[in-house]
Order: C-alpha cells, then structure tokens, then sequence
C-alpha cells in the first residue's frame, strides 16, 4: 500500500480500501406503494452488506413514512434525517438508505404530475451527455478512444514514484491528445499527498478531473486542493 516502504512517520495503512466485494454487483432497489395506487421506485447505492440498507429502510425509514404525504419530499427527507442526528449518523449505510426512498418519491411524485423529472427539477438543458468508460490499462484506454469515447477513468491511489503511478502514466500517454484522462483516487491521499499527486497530474496534460482525492474526514481540504492545482478536482460521494 501507499507509503508501507517508507520508514519512520511515512509509514501508514493504506487509506484507499473501498468497501466493495470482488467479483459481482450489489444494490437495493426500494419501492413505495401510496394509497392511490401510485408506485414509486428507487435504488441506494449499496455496494457492501445491502441487507444492512433493506434493514435501515423497514425498520427505521418505514415507520417515519407511512401516513405522509409522498409529494412532501423535502420535509420527508428532513425528517428521515434527523432520526439520527443525534447519533452523529451523516453518511454512509443511513444516507444511502435515505436515498433510495428519495429517488423513489421522485418517481411518486413525477408519475403524480405526469411529467418527467427533468421537467420538475427546472427544465432540460441538453439532449445528449459524454460518457467516459473504464480504462485502467493502455490497451483498454486505446480501445475506448478508437469505440469513440473522449474520456477514460482509473483507479489511482498510491502516490507518486510507485508502480501504481507509472501506470497512470502510461495510460495518459495512450489517450494523448484524442480525449481526456479521469483520475479517481478513492479517498486515498491525505492534502500534502494530494497536492504532490495533482502536480504530477497537471504536467500530463490531459487529466480531465482528480476524483475523490482526499481523505472522506477531510472534505474542507478540498477548496485549497482546488485552488492550488490546475487539474480540475472532483468531489467523491463521500461528502
């Protein structure tokens, strides 16, 4: 991991650990039935343990929705929240949880109305978006550029001079000047670590973004990461 050669105070854990299980997919989808008829679907991000987000939603999120009005969406979301504000609850399984009934209001409402989102959350800005696909070697990167994507993203996470690093490299050298290089770091550095990281990224040139940088207990770092790199920085979910 990140640092493990280095002796004295450079000695660390290795902060990136995403809590994710190899080799399949997990989320929990969360349907809301009103007295009208009316049924609303939503899904929480849930990519470790979801029984523990079905078990916050039916024990906990349940009783504070059923006999509300479902168009109440922002006094709803207030309320699923501060059943565990006193607990310090801000993130992670609680919030998660929280969203897959939000998402599934949403649906309520929309359906309610009959118009879609877009329409309720102010209007439509644009018909298309770019999309980017995941590239974490050179030959991904290139197969990517050559399918017509301008963007590819990889995990990064060990600091510059390691191995994980050249490889960084070698992939910004494979997208060249044909699109750009997103750099997703999973909450790895800690500021001093990511402003080294980030510098190294500018001199690439065509890093498009230096996602989830810091460390997720740190996120008032970020507006002097920003400040002082010219790479764009990008927020991870965990604020």
């Amino acid at each position: 991991g990140f640092m493990h050669d280095r002796g004295g105070l450079g000695k660390r854990l290795d902060h990136a650990s995403p809590s994710r299980f190899k080799g399949h997919s997990q989320t929990v989808l969360v349907k809301i039935t009103t007295d009208q008829g009316l049924i609303g679907w939503g899904e929480a991000h849930a990519p470790a343990a979801p029984a523990v987000h079905a078990k916050v939603i039916t024990d906990l999120l349940a009783p504070i929705l059923l006999g509300q009005d479902a168009r109440n969406i922002g006094p709803l979301w207030e309320k699923m929240y501060s059943s565990q504000r006193l607990r310090g609850y801000a993130t992670g399984f609680f919030t998660e949880s929280i969203a897959g009934v939000d998402i599934a209001l949403w649906d309520i409402l929309g359906k309610f109305v009959g118009a879609p989102l877009y329409r309720l959350l102010g209007g439509k800005y644009r018909n298309s978006i770019p999309t980017y696909a995941a590239g974490g070697t050179p030959e991904v990167a290139l197969e990517a550029m050559e399918s017509g994507y301008t963007a590819v993203k990889m995990g990064f996470s060990k600091g510059v001079g390691s191995e994980d690093f050249e490889r960084v490299i070698k992939v910004s050298e494979a997208v060249g000047e044909r699109g750009q290089l997103l750099i997703d770091s999973l909450g790895a550095f800690k500021l001093h670590e990511a402003i080294n990281v980030g510098r190294k990224l500018d001199e690439l040139g065509n890093v498009g973004w230096f996602e989830d940088a810091l460390m997720p207990e740190d996120p008032a770092a970020y507006p002097e990461l920003a400040e002082t790199l010219d790479t764009p920085v990008c927020v991870g979910e965990t604020l």
